[in-house]
């Protein structure tokens, strides 16, 4: 059954979870609810209370480190300083959206919320780089796997027919293992130096067995970031993607507006 053409419509953030009012029958319309006038702030401190209050987390914000001025994210015996901020989204499964509202697709509702961990540079630019190169080298190795298989049919005369297909199999199979091997080689290096996983944080001790989780995560992507929340989205979503570009424009835009401090 698709979702209620109410929530589809007019709803907010939260709509279809556990906290909604149109979903517990407090609201006969979305426009009713107070909740719509939260902004993602706000959102985040309710959602927090009811997880407290629900016995799934102890406080909220989360404390991840006592001391906020050492990094939370580097495994060696001796942390550094932490001179940034990394961020990550959580969900609970108790605010999901009702699977029999929206059917069998992921819906982004309003179960989020942010984890904060104090961060040094050293690690804030190895969880850019994992982003940024593993997207780069998926480019390249799609890149090479059409170029090769393009070429070697040509040298064999073999354009077309099956041995074709059977050429571009084979060289799509090469290019996948290649971009598998050297995404994890890198992926190693940078997990032996920093946390890249909210998860094994410390201070998240315990969450996944109340099921805590992350939306739209892959094993080549890490779930600490080194940019704002604003910035984190489930790719799945292509309101959030929409979001997710718009603000990046608009701190673009902001940026050079903004003079350049001597």
């Amino acid at each position: 059954m698709a979702l209620h053409k109410e929530l589809q419509d007019h709803g907010c953030p939260l709509r279809a979870s556990s906290v909604c009012k149109f979903i517990t029958g407090e609201v006969s319309r979305c426009i009713a609810c107070e909740y719509r006038d939260f902004n993602d702030e706000e959102r985040m401190a309710f959602v927090g209370d009811y997880y407290v209050r629900e016995g799934l987390m102890e406080e909220y914000p989360i404390r991840v480190m006592e001391d906020e001025h050492v990094c939370a994210l580097c495994k060696g015996a001796t942390p550094n300083s932490a001179t940034g901020v990394a961020y990550a989204k959580i969900a609970n499964q108790a605010m999901d959206v009702k699977r029999d509202l929206a059917g069998t697709g992921g819906r982004i509702n309003g179960g989020e919320i942010e984890v904060k961990a104090p961060a040094c540079e050293h690690c804030l630019e190895n969880l850019a780089k994992c982003e940024k190169t593993s997207k780069r080298t998926l480019v390249i190795f799609s890149v090479l796997t059409v170029l090769v298989s393009f070429a070697v049919s040509t040298l064999m005369n073999l354009q077309g027919g099956l041995t074709g297909l059977a050429i571009l199999g084979a060289s799509a199979a090469l290019g996948f293992g290649g971009y598998m091997i050297t995404n994890r080689s890198l992926q190693n290096r940078i997990n032996s130096e920093t946390v890249t996983d909210v998860m094994d944080l410390p201070a998240l001790k315990g969450f996944k067995e109340k099921k805590w989780y992350v939306r739209g995560t892959s094993r080549f992507k890490p779930t600490l970031h080194a940019e704002p929340p604003m910035f984190i989205y489930d790719e799945r979503d292509p309101v959030a993607v929409q979001q997710a570009e718009q603000a990046r424009r608009k701190r673009r835009e902001e940026e050079k507006k903004t003079p350049n401090k001597a």
